[in-house]
């Protein structure tokens, strides 16, 4: 099993030096066909244009204008930007080295203040949890909100089937809603 190198801010550099030759000679390419052009264009008569052109000169023709395509099209990245998390990293680590160093901060307060003080009970103290442990169902599942659904139509059968609603619903209504939200 073959050991994957780290790529490095060095290496990533060089790389950027290369796609830049890479760039010099595709530049270079691009000036000599141009040359090239110049002068075929101009010896070529028009009027004599098809005695000239053989079978041989037009897939010459054809691969020249095919090549030209793809050198227009070439996409390197010639830019010797570095890489949006080399950046990034940079950036990170400046923002580290902005934010407040807790020796700094010692230093600007008063030694004064760094007196420590004793509690006065040995024992420590507890605090209880205040959680009710109810076995209430689940809302976020099914199974959950059905049983609730199931709940909550009992609880409104009652409430319609009570006298105090025959008097006055929508106080029943009213009384329901707040002894379910205290529950």
């Amino acid at each position: 099993m073959a050991v994957k190198k780290r790529s490095t801010v060095r290496g990533k550099i060089a790389k950027a030096n290369r796609r830049a030759d890479i760039k010099d000679k595709i530049n270079l390419l691009k000036a000599e066909h141009n040359a090239n052009i110049l002068e075929e264009t101009s010896n070529f008569n028009p009027l004599l244009k098809l005695a000239q052109i053989s079978k041989k000169d037009k897939q010459i023709a054809k691969t020249r204008t095919f090549n030209e395509k793809l050198l227009g099209k070439v996409t390197f990245n010639t830019s010797n930007k570095l890489s949006k998390s080399v950046i990034r990293r940079k950036k990170r680590k400046e923002r580290e080295q902005l934010k407040p160093q807790m020796d700094e901060l010692l230093t600007s307060l008063p030694m004064d203040e760094f007196v420590d003080i004793e509690p006065q009970n040995a024992e420590p103290e507890y605090i209880e949890a205040e959680r009710k442990n109810t076995n209430a169902p689940n809302a976020n599942k099914q199974s959950g909100r059905r049983f609730i659904l199931k709940q909550e139509h009992e609880n409104f059968n009652q409430v319609l089937s009570s006298t105090q609603f025959r008097s006055s619903p929508f106080a029943a209504l009213k009384d329901a809603i707040k002894h379910n939200m205290n529950k």
